[in-house]
């Protein structure tokens, strides 16, 4: 833990006091994510809000700590940087948690079906057509491409002879 390595270094009257406080709180919050990893899903989002409580508490102290001159820039810079990482984690764990278990559509599971049922066929996707963009291929030829979407293009398995024919343009 990195506030370990700043509290022997901050002076004796306020080690026992705010630098304490936020050890406490920086445990308090390991004892917390530690309870919501392990609690069911449904009250995972209580819990996890409860973290980015506990969260911004710290980060409250810590500056405070700051401007009361306890630490330096250099370790109040690198604690915040921990600490927005450490938010940035939970803001993910907590959108993750907001968004319900998707279910396969009845569609969906005929399409899979269709699918497997051409084992014998590769079955390739080629995405949409967003917009036509020319590529100078040399000085006197331009090609146009095109990106499509959802188109299926099936291939048998076995031996396969491309035609040589020259494109024109």
């Amino acid at each position: 833990m990195i506030w370990m390595n700043i509290i022997p270094h901050v002076a004796k009257n306020a080690r026992y006091t705010i630098g304490a406080r936020i050890e406490n709180t920086f445990l308090d919050l390991l004892e917390l994510s530690y309870v919501a990893y392990f609690t069911e899903k449904e009250k995972k989002m209580e819990k996890v809000t409860k973290c980015l409580l506990v969260l911004d508490t710290l980060k409250f102290l810590v500056s405070v700590a700051w401007e009361g001159k306890l630490i330096s820039n250099k370790q109040c810079e690198d604690v915040a940087l921990k600490l927005e990482e450490v938010g940035k984690m939970f803001g993910g764990w907590k959108k993750i948690s907001r968004i319900p278990k998707r279910k396969t559509t009845t569609s969906e599971v005929a399409e899979k079906k269709a699918v497997s049922e051409t084992e014998h066929e590769l079955v390739v996707r080629i995405p949409l057509i967003v917009r036509p963009r020319p590529i100078v291929v040399e000085p006197q030829t331009v090609a146009i491409a095109f990106e499509l979407e959802d188109v299926r293009v099936a291939v048998g398995v076995g031996s396969c002879e491309t035609p040589s024919v020259p494109l024109s343009i």
